[in-house]
């Protein structure tokens, strides 16, 4: 069939963002500062929360989960055509009030069907509230919480998690972003020792039999920081994951290389010359296609020099040689953006990205959203209120100070006074600082390391105070769409046009396993005329979400793929010659051969 240049003359947007009425998607992480839980005992309370992707009834169609701070979580499932069906309500996910952030997505019981674990944080006079949850898949459209049941019940404040073989046994382990006490200034856990041994991350191991243990001592990653993102891969490609945890404030990023034997090294300190600063989200993936993996983290600093001036105070000498003498190595204000050197070390190239600045980010993205070969990226941010601008914070202890003040005058003897909340009105505060919605940021990968912000041009300059965001195929059509969760608003679906558009040719690859083992950590290589692509299969991107599983390959005008190879988890491998593009190819690992 021939089809005239013509027909592409009004090309759409490269995305366009879906009406929440067509979508039935109306999820709205809403927060509200209130006495009991506010800005000033929580610094994160503005962090948000994330969305996680599966096909959680295998009916070929990826479904969501949303996390909610203050709002319940929702599980929405796709009808196709990028409608989605609230299934709360009767699929037995539990409404207790608790403080959702991350949700990770993976068949932990390998029976076919894929679980939902949920990060909680925050409350520090309520554990209930931030213990985390286990919804596991009955293959009925409904699940069963079993945190407890499963021994990975864990109170101690999450941020996020992974799950990663990282024995190679076949099951799933899990790793937890567990996090210190988050006080704001007004907390009690204000100014005592957050990085003590009490707080550290977590590794439990999956027994097989229904069951985990903590193996995080024995296992050597037993490292406190202040974890906001994590990505599980083989840095080193030497056939076992490894673990990058981007560390918020003055906490040093951790690379943890797998040694192979159920131990963990950290080796940032030898690999990364310097990181991040205020590292948030984390992805992994080749940018380059030279068939090696690389780490890009974001931070925290405004592209623009008024909001870089008026809501950061910059890099102090004094603080920044007192954090290296202090161990936490060399950390800048900006994303990092790391090569793999392919010698187990890494150059940070952010700057000569044009990717090093992207305000308050959150999430960061690295896949091929417009089918042309090359790996783009997507960043949230955004920040309900402006908590570090200079002028507000004064004005905010300025009315503190005058409240207290005159407090005092009129109750010289105390009065009966127990919390600064007997006398602040937390509304008042809110309404001294600054709220600014921002626009999301979308690079196009040109090659040759460069990238240039597409956001307009592609659709996706929204403003909003954006956090949690993954990708999938939602509708089938051969192109990533992209979900976002939102604070305050309902959140973004962006449905990808790519399909209609030239030299936007695709190959989707499935993998799976006969006896439902565990694909997670599979590499696959593709090689065509133009040269190679590489990726490998995880799932936890960015921060606080989990993506499709599913394998993803641009190929623009390319019309045969001339070689597939997969390497999988358990040592075999698969190879497929002269595809055709523009369908997805499902292997199973049990066909795969020994090398």
């Amino acid at each position: 069939m021939l089809i005239s240049s013509s027909a592409f003359s009004q090309e759409p947007t490269r995305f366009t963002l879906l009406d929440n009425a067509a979508t039935n998607v109306h999820f709205n992480n809403t927060i509200k500062d209130s006495n009991e839980a506010n800005i000033l005992i929580y610094a994160n309370f503005y962090g948000g929360a994330g969305v996680g992707v599966g096909d959680f009834n295998n009916d070929g169609l990826q479904d969501l989960y949303f996390a909610g701070n203050i709002v319940p979580d929702k599980l929405y499932l796709n009808q196709g055509n990028m409608v989605f069906e609230d299934a709360t309500e009767r699929s037995g996910i539990k409404q207790d009030g608790g403080w959702s952030t991350g949700v990770t997505v993976a068949d932990i019981n390998n029976d076919g069907f894929l679980d939902i674990y949920v990060s909680r944080e925050l409350h520090d006079k309520k554990p209930e509230w931030r213990t985390n949850l286990l919804y596991i898949n009955n293959g009925n459209g409904t699940f069963s919480e079993s945190a407890k049941a499963f021994g990975v019940d864990n109170s101690e404040r999450t941020r996020h998690s992974t799950f990663l073989d990282y024995d190679n046994d076949g099951f799933l382990d899990l790793f937890l972003l567990t996090q210190p006490p988050n006080p704001g200034s007004y907390s009690e856990f204000f100014g005592t020792d957050l990085k003590s041994k009490e707080y550290h991350l977590k590794l439990l191991k999956n027994t097989g039999n229904g069951s985990f243990v903590d193996v995080s001592q024995s296992a050597g990653i037993d490292l406190t920081g202040f974890p906001n993102g994590v990505c599980a891969s083989d840095i080193n490609n030497d056939g076992y994951t490894d673990i990058y945890v981007a560390n918020d404030f003055d906490a040093p990023d951790f690379l943890f290389q797998n040694n192979r034997d159920g131990t963990f090294t950290n080796i940032a300190d030898a690999a990364i010359k310097h990181t991040s600063y205020y590292s948030m989200g984390v992805d992994i993936a080749d940018i380059n296609n030279d068939a090696l993996l690389d780490i890009f983290v974001v931070d925290m600093v405004a592209e623009d020099n008024f909001r870089l001036k008026s809501n950061m105070s910059g890099m102090n000498p004094d603080s920044f040689w007192k954090v290296v003498d202090e161990g936490g190595g060399y950390q800048y204000m900006y994303n990092t953006v790391q090569l793999n050197n392919g010698n187990s070390t890494f150059s940070d190239i952010a700057q000569f990205t044009g990717m090093a600045a992207t305000d308050w980010s959150w999430s960061n993205l690295i896949a091929d959203f417009d089918n042309d070969g090359l790996k783009d990226t997507y960043v949230t941010n955004g920040l309900l209120y402006d908590i570090r601008n200079t002028d507000a914070d004064k004005n905010v202890a300025s009315l503190v100070n005058k409240t207290t003040y005159d407090y005092l005058q009129n109750n010289p003897d105390g009065g009966n006074l127990n919390s600064i909340w007997d006398i602040l009105n937390i509304d008042e505060v809110i309404a001294l600082l600054p709220s600014q919605p921002l626009k999301n940021y979308a690079f196009q990968n040109k090659g040759n390391l460069n990238f240039e912000n597409k956001r307009s041009e592609w659709g996706l300059d929204q403003e909003s105070f954006s956090n949690g965001a993954a990708y999938a195929d939602f509708d089938n059509d051969g192109d990533l769409d992209i979900v976002v969760n939102n604070i305050n608003q309902e959140a973004f679906i962006y449905r990808n046009n790519s399909e209609r558009m030239e030299n936007a040719n695709y190959l989707r690859v499935r993998l799976v396993d006969e006896g439902n083992k565990p694909v997670l950590g599979s590499k696959v290589t593709l090689h065509t005329s133009k040269g190679i692509q590489y990726q490998e299969t995880t799932n936890v991107r960015g921060i606080y979400s989990t993506s499709e599983q599913l394998v993803h390959f641009g190929l623009g005008n390319i019309d045969q793929v001339d070689s597939l190879t997969i390497n999988w988890p358990n040592g075999k491998t698969t190879v497929q010659r002269n595809i055709e593009p523009n369908q997805t190819l499902a292997f199973d690992m049990n066909d795969a051969s020994k090398d």
